[in-house]
């Protein structure tokens, strides 16, 4: 009895030791296989869960930046407008533009409008079109040309150019350079056709958006929509006892007052004059919904009198209308998705009662509530493989007990504890387990870089939005998931620890 008094610390403190020598002993031929089944289980089953969390987080990202490039993080529109895919007019303000862009969290405010429209060749499709000006960011898309150029260039904006998809393209039957013709719809009597040129071909793999979307400059759209009004003035050279000048004016609500320098005219005319020398006339044209008005003015110079046709010469100005003071709204790219909904507020907050805004959740909600449904199928997986590790461990760690019941029975004999003996067989679980989870991260973000590198596993961009699988390495994720990993693993092998409290010492020794 002294004797087992005396071995009792001893036995205390060598806990660590023991399990060192058990984790270093070979074992009998039955706990040896089963511990390293029970190991590769834990690390493919780390494996897998690693490769589907990259996978889900690459491709919820993947989507969620195509997206964001198709129209920014939060718009800026009228109050008026309803989320379709006509922009209702506002004016464009300069001072509310720099006012968001120095927001804290805001990176770049951007001007945009949308129209419906008619694309035809060899077929027809419909398209929303968008305008963008010289503000706009060509960052998403300069990833995603394929073929061409971007409309990154004032030049390349202003004559009647246009960037479509790799996939609109092949159904249009069209190529880079060709010519097409856009239907502008502005109501189902007015259908107005232009015809542009094809200068960029982009290819994003969201299929949907790549058959809708069409760019070209935001001014084909101001004037199609008549959102300014744009003055003019004609001058008629046959002169009959007088000449003669006629107003014209395009744009706004077409109910239209013509206000001249001469009081006395009304109307657009024609008005006969006989001008003088340096004579200036001027014609303000404004229209009953209080668009912002445009100016046109002419100016006459006499090289000789005779009478009232004296030879002249005149100069036509304008303004160059008012169009440009219009927009469909403002597109702000913020620096942080995950406060997606704390800009919002803050951007409601600076803007003018007659406006809105809407986040890029709003205006997409089937694909977020999707993406959003994705998650479950990784908690399931991470579930299901955790499970499967609790299984193999317990079934392990409970024959390992039972192959070292005598080892048991004299370790109590000299005064161990349960909790002693438990703690031992619980480190040599934890080193199976932190063995399985280091084989299991070794092979699972191998096989992510492998993914990422190469892409070698491919899917089809018309049900997944993407050609590959898309892959996010996010270490916090991963060491969370193996920390997680470990402490389910540990709680559940008390379970079958709990099994040493039963073993009596008298017959543990004699167990054979």
């Amino acid at each position: 009895m002294p004797s087992l008094i005396y071995l009792h610390p001893i036995v205390a403190n060598s806990t660590s030791f023991i399990a060192k020598r058990l984790i270093g002993g070979k074992g009998s031929r039955l706990s040896r296989p089963i511990v390293t089944i029970a190991m590769i289980a834990i690390a493919l089953g780390v494996a897998l869960m690693i490769v589907a969390l990259s996978v889900l987080r690459g491709f919820q990202e993947e989507i969620k930046q195509k997206l964001i490039g198709f129209g920014a993080h939060l718009q800026v529109v009228s109050s008026d407008d309803n989320y379709s895919k006509e922009s209702v007019r506002m004016r464009h303000d300069f001072n509310l533009v720099q006012s968001l862009d120095s927001l804290s969290g805001v990176e770049h405010v951007q001007r945009f409008a949308l129209m419906p429209g008619i694309l035809e060749s060899e077929s027809i499709e419909g398209v929303v079109v968008k305008g963008v000006a010289e503000d706009f960011s060509w960052k998403f898309f300069s990833d995603k040309l394929v073929e061409g150029k971007l409309l990154n260039d004032s030049s390349l904006r202003s004559n009647q150019n246009i960037i479509i998809s790799k996939t609109l393209a092949s159904r249009l039957e069209v190529e880079l350079n060709d010519k097409i013709t856009l239907y502008l719809v502005r109501s189902e009597e007015d259908i107005k056709p232009q015809v542009f040129r094809i200068v960029g071909l982009f290819q994003s793999g969201l299929d949907e958006f790549d058959r809708k979307f069409v760019l070209t400059d935001i001014e084909y759209i101001q004037r199609t929509q008549g959102w300014g009004l744009e003055a003019q003035i004609r001058v008629d050279t046959a002169c009959a006892n007088g000449y003669s000048v006629e107003g014209l004016a395009f744009g706004g609500d077409g109910d239209f007052d013509y206000n001249w320098t001469d009081p006395n005219w009304f109307g657009p005319g024609p008005h006969a004059i006989c001008p003088k020398d340096q004579e200036e006339i001027q014609l303000v044209i404004n229209d009953q919904s209080e668009t912002i008005t445009d100016t046109a003015k002419v100016k006459f110079s006499i090289a000789f009198a005779e009478g009232c046709c004296p030879q002249l010469n005149y100069e036509l100005t304008t303004s160059g209308s008012s169009y440009k003071n219009y927009t469909g709204g403002y597109e702000l790219f913020i620096d942080d998705f995950d406060k997606l909904e704390e800009m919002d507020e803050k951007v409601y907050q600076n803007i003018p009662f007659f406006t809105q805004t809407r986040n890029v959740k709003d205006l997409n909600p089937e694909i977020f509530n999707w993406l959003e449904m994705l998650d479950l199928n990784v908690y399931i997986i991470i579930g299901l493989m955790i499970f499967i590790s609790v299984i193999n461990m317990t079934s392990a760690l409970l024959i390992i007990i039972l192959e070292r019941t005598q080892m048991i029975g004299l370790l109590k004999a000299m005064g161990a504890s349960d909790g002693q003996i438990l703690e031992i067989f619980l480190r040599n679980a934890g080193y199976i387990v932190g063995l399985g989870l280091i084989l299991g991260n070794v092979l699972g973000i191998g096989v992510c870089v492998l993914q990422s590198t190469t892409g070698f596993i491919s899917l089809d961009p018309t049900t997944y939005f993407v050609d590959q699988a898309p892959i996010l390495i996010e270490p916090l994720y991963i060491l969370l998931l193996d920390v997680f990993t470990l402490f389910v693993c540990l709680l559940f092998l008390i379970l079958p620890g709990m099994y040493v409290s039963r073993i009596s010492p008298i017959k543990a020794i004699r167990f054979d």
